[in-house]
């Protein structure tokens, strides 16, 4: 018996099939080798003078005519910087390790005591030669000068973003020049010069101001530290040295005046114009505004990353976000910024929108953005806190130019009003005006502080020296109902 064999059904034989997936991705690779031959080909054409904006954004806020305080600051920082090195030369053999900084030493430096005036101390000598050589009639000029503008006219030295040499505060050391003036303030006060000691005051006003004025991030930031060492300075010589009243009068006037205090807000502003002019100068322009990040070009611009190439290839750059996405992104970014920094502190400790919440809502593919952006909300909230030092100095002008005239402390805020201050003043981060309260160590001390915190670490305590830690422990948890203190937060103390 035999078997027959199934039948075997053919398939027909239709060739084409075994070319499809090679022809598809061949012209697949095809493409992406065109694109990215457009891409890398194409050079910018749509760049913007952001360097101009921030020049306009600049002069916004000053007159457009008259003198520029910086050609003055300038001529004094030169003399200043001259000096400085020839008495650091001199110093050596008897002053080790001595830098510009130390220099300026009037006070000791562990516990602030004021040192014997001697012809040999580097900061007296400084000072001394620094007048005789006209430094100071340069700071009388910048005091009477009408704006104080930047020279935005800068070579492109980088190949790139112009906007990254424009950093700097030029030929200006106007932090030495602080610390000059603040000096000048001590050894006026230490000698009796109560005039002099406002005339130096006015100076280290004016080189905060020449930065303040500047819508630039790192100009914000330098012009707030230089606002807490002006508050601290004060703060110093009202403890150590009894003024007259027309001394404490100008004083007020002083910082009352219209020299510019530090603007986040205006730093803010600058701010985009740098990150929009560092973006469209690492991105490739494909002509409409889609380039993809060159990351080789990173280096050309900031001159980061040395002589060696970035690891990460340019060809990388396709995987993420392109320019025109990127400029949107860094628009809504700063925008956010803007809507923080206008908050109060107390709106912003509750808002949700804020700037690390935007930076952690990121894609991955969105690497430039989280890399050019500072931390806002620490920038802003030192801000806020150099401001609330700075009302503090002013509240305590005003309660010694009180005890002046009357021979004793007011009672209370209320008393300074309006012979003193013409309203109570308030404290930038609890927007509520300070609480001033006498304390039970004697007819000098008293304490400022702030109401409606949940804790008392950043109080201003004004006491006689005498004071211990424990003492002050005691009378500050029976002001505050018990309320959590760390004494080790003595800021301020008074004789």
């Amino acid at each position: 018996m035999t078997t027959t064999a199934p039948p075997i059904h053919s398939r027909p034989d239709h060739g084409w099939r075994r070319y499809t997936v090679p022809v598809v991705l061949a012209v697949v690779t095809l493409l992406i080798v065109i694109r990215l031959g457009w891409w890398m080909t194409a050079s910018p054409s749509d760049t913007v003078d952001y360097v101009a904006q921030l020049k306009q954004l600049s002069m916004g806020a000053q007159p457009t005519s008259g003198e520029n305080g910086m050609d003055a600051l300038a001529a004094a920082s030169r003399i200043e910087q001259l000096i400085r090195s020839e008495v650091i030369a001199e110093c050596t053999d008897r002053v080790s390790n001595l830098n510009s900084r130390d220099c300026y030493l009037v006070y000791d430096q562990m516990f602030h005591e004021p040192l014997e005036l001697k012809d040999e101390l580097p900061g007296l000598q400084v000072i001394e030669r620094f007048r005789d050589a006209g430094g100071f009639d340069h700071l009388d000029r910048a005091a009477a000068a009408d704006m104080f503008l930047r020279d935005f006219t800068l070579e492109d030295s980088h190949g790139g973003s112009p906007l990254m040499q424009v950093r700097f505060f030029g030929d200006v050391d106007d932090r030495d020049l602080l610390r000059l003036a603040l000096a000048s303030m001590r050894v006026a006060a230490m000698r009796g010069q109560h005039a002099e000691v406002c005339r130096y005051l006015q100076y280290a006003l004016i080189v905060r101001h020449a930065r303040a004025i500047h819508p630039i991030l790192i100009d914000q930031l330098v012009a707030t530290a230089m606002t807490s060492n002006i508050a601290t300075e004060l703060r110093h010589l009202l403890q150590e040295h009894s003024f007259d009243e027309q001394t404490l009068v100008d004083m007020q006037r002083l910082l009352s005046g219209a020299y510019a205090e530090p603007d986040i807000a205006h730093g803010v502003q600058g701010e985009e114009l740098f990150a929009k002019d560092f973006a469209q100068w690492v991105f490739r322009d494909n002509g409409h505004g889609e380039g993809y990040l060159e990351p080789g070009l990173i280096r050309t611009v900031t001159n980061w990353g040395g002589d060696d190439d970035l690891p990460m290839s340019s060809f990388g750059g396709v995987l993420l976000e392109n320019r025109t996405q990127t400029m949107e992104r860094i628009e809504a970014y700063y925008g956010l910024v803007a809507e923080y920094a206008a908050l109060s502190p107390s709106e912003r400790a509750i808002s949700p929108d804020t700037p690390q919440a935007f930076i952690a809502s990121l894609p991955q593919r969105q690497v430039l953005l989280r890399e050019i952006t500072p931390m806002w909300p620490r920038f802003i909230d030192n801000h806020d806190e150099t401001r609330a030092d700075m009302r503090a100095a002013e509240l305590m002008v005003a309660i010694e130019r009180f005890r002046a005239v009357h021979g004793r402390l007011p009672v209370s805020q209320a008393e300074l009003v309006p012979s003193c201050l013409d309203e109570p003043l308030v404290d930038p981060i609890t927007e509520r005006p300070f609480v001033y309260t006498l304390t039970s160590f004697g007819v000098s001390g008293y304490l400022i502080s702030r109401s409606g915190l949940d804790r008392v670490d950043d109080l201003a305590v004004l006491l006689p020296n005498a004071v211990s830690l424990e003492q002050l422990d005691v009378e500050l948890r029976a002001m505050t109902d018990d309320t959590v203190m760390n004494p080790q937060r003595t800021l301020w103390i008074d004789q």
